[in-house]
């Protein structure tokens, strides 16, 4: 059975840790970032099955790092975990790119069968194709149309990477 990879991006220490057990606890693999542009960063370079982000976070909103993630293609599925629960804050979150958006408090079970539910319409709905290929020291990522050779990195074009 494969693990899936959740990136969990929260800066209040007790709720990121208690949320990392929870989650680790149901069969998933956890990593965590306590600021936006961090958890932005590994987002755009490492693969998850999905991101749960905290809105109001140190260097950069999670509405900021939902839409940089868009804007950059990166298609993997966010769960908004905040506490601003007006109507507002929710349209913000779904317009900047979220694909469910949970208020705090909220109740484990609750959690969990959200995680469940976008990790399994994500799987559904994405055809499988290749997205990245290595070969003679150079490694291609088609979904971020990058392709590195000796370690430098060459960026690729959109007809280059269909």
């Amino acid at each position: 059975m494969i693990r899936r990879r959740i990136l969990l991006v929260e800066d209040e220490p007790g709720l990121r840790r208690t949320l990392k057990d929870l989650l680790a606890n149901s069969g998933y693999n956890v990593e965590t970032s306590q600021d936006g542009a961090d958890g932005q960063m590994r987002a755009e370079q490492e693969t998850f099955d999905l991101i749960v982000l905290d809105v109001m976070l140190p260097s950069k909103s999670g509405f900021d790092v939902a839409k940089s993630l868009r804007k950059s293609g990166v298609q993997t599925p966010i769960l908004m975990l905040t506490a601003r629960s007006e109507l507002n804050n929710k349209v913000q979150g779904f317009k900047s790119g979220a694909d469910d958006y949970l208020t705090k408090p909220f109740e484990a079970p609750e959690l969990l069968v959200r995680v469940e539910a976008l990790i399994r319409r994500s799987e559904a709905g994405v055809r499988k194709k290749l997205t990245t290929f290595e070969v003679h020291g150079m490694s291609f990522d088609f979904t971020k149309a990058r392709m590195v050779k000796k370690g430098e990195e060459i960026a690729l074009s959109e007809r280059e990477c269909r």
